[in-house]
């Protein structure tokens, strides 16, 4: 039976590493000092986060590393645990790149071996693909297993949206309906192709180009507010460590979602051109196993693609942040270069590491 709190050791070991994140700590000590916590208590780092209180003094260090301003703080201040609180920040657009990989890591992060978990996913799928096609081998089975699989990936992004709740989801809303109504068109889709016995329409294909149309739009959204949101002027004289380190937030959130529009675009031309083919192409099992596959390929590809991209550049924007951090504060003549931005004056405060020798014994990196 999983207990309901964790010793405070290890609570301070977790606290600890998400301030260290956001000063820039090297991705692989996060995630080699999350493993060592989540096998000494035995449960996923998930668990463990969801019963840490969040205290006052953590939460204010929190806000005021990702500059949050005084007059939202309350809100923040009001919950009661860090996880939920780290998720509210997160949908309500405060560094949002950034924070998504430390809360990524925190839902796949297990005591249990990951390979084990990993081989045991994998033999469910052949087998539950193997038992379809010897029970029925006729093409209607591929977009019925494209509909499980878009069913669960639409379930899974309304659980993770809604879960915690989020006192402040009106910045989310427009991006969740259209990530809402991409899913929705891939599934009708699927359900047509199916229906049909595996055999695409007109339709079908209208389906699939609109579903691919409207990722791509969420993404040109998504890169249209962060350009909005930064830009070089706002911080071209201030000396402040946290309003440095938030512009480097920005400019990698900037850099990442201009990059991965670029892959975004390139797969949705590549889905356009497979569709049509298959909507043209007189019907054909062979035609459609491999238009789905080479679909299918082309989104596991870009989704790959998109991972190592993000990979390498959170690695570049931790150096940067913790040699910001590491640098000595000098306080700012031009504070009133930025006044618009409504933050709190963060000139005399000062973020340390919370580390301690308890804290280590738990991360050996």
């Amino acid at each position: 039976m999983m207990t309901e709190h964790i010793e405070k050791t290890a609570q301070y070991a977790l606290t600890t590493l998400v301030v260290d994140y956001l000063q820039g700590k090297n991705l692989s000590q996060i995630r080699t000092c999350l493993d060592s916590v989540c096998a000494q208590k035995g449960q996923s780092a998930h668990a463990l986060y969801a019963h840490i209180p969040a205290r006052p003094i953590i939460t204010r260090q929190l806000l005021t590393l990702l500059q949050v301003p005084i007059k939202k703080q309350n809100t923040y201040l009001n919950i009661n645990h860090l996880l939920p609180m780290l998720t509210y920040l997160h949908q309500a657009g405060y560094e949002h790149d950034h924070l998504n990989y430390l809360l990524q890591l925190i839902q796949k992060t297990s005591h249990q071996p990951y390979k084990a978990t990993f081989i045991l996913n994998t033999t469910l799928i052949i087998s539950t693909v193997g038992v379809l096609f010897y029970k029925n081998p006729h093409s209607m089975n591929i977009p019925f297993l494209g509909m499980l699989y878009t069913s669960y990936s639409l379930a899974t992004q309304m659980y993770q949206t809604f879960y915690y709740g989020c006192p402040n989801i009106n910045p989310t809303l427009l991006l969740f309906f259209i990530q809402t109504a991409s899913s929705c068109l891939s599934l009708s889709a699927y359900v047509l192709c199916f229906l049909t016995a595996g055999v695409t329409t007109s339709m079908t294909a209208f389906l699939f180009i609109s579903s691919s149309f409207l990722t791509l739009l969420e993404h040109v959204l998504v890169f249209y507010l962060i350009k909005q949101k930064t830009s070089p002027a706002q911080t071209a004289y201030v000396q402040n460590k946290i309003i440095l380190a938030n512009h480097a937030r920005h400019q990698y959130q900037q850099q990442l979602t201009s990059e991965s529009l670029g892959i975004k675009l390139y797969a949705a031309l590549l889905t356009t051109i497979a569709s049509a083919l298959w909507c043209l192409h007189p019907p054909s099992f062979l035609i459609t196993i491999s238009c789905i596959t080479y679909i299918t390929c082309i989104n596991w590809i870009k989704t790959r693609y998109i991972e190592e991209l993000s990979t390498r550049e959170l690695t570049t924007l931790q150096t940067s942040l913790a040699s910001i951090h590491a640098s000595p504060q000098t306080p700012s003549t031009s504070i009133t270069h930025i006044s618009f931005f409504n933050r709190p004056n963060t000139d005399n405060v000062k973020i340390s590491s919370l580390d301690s020798s308890s804290t280590r014994d738990y991360c050996r990196v």
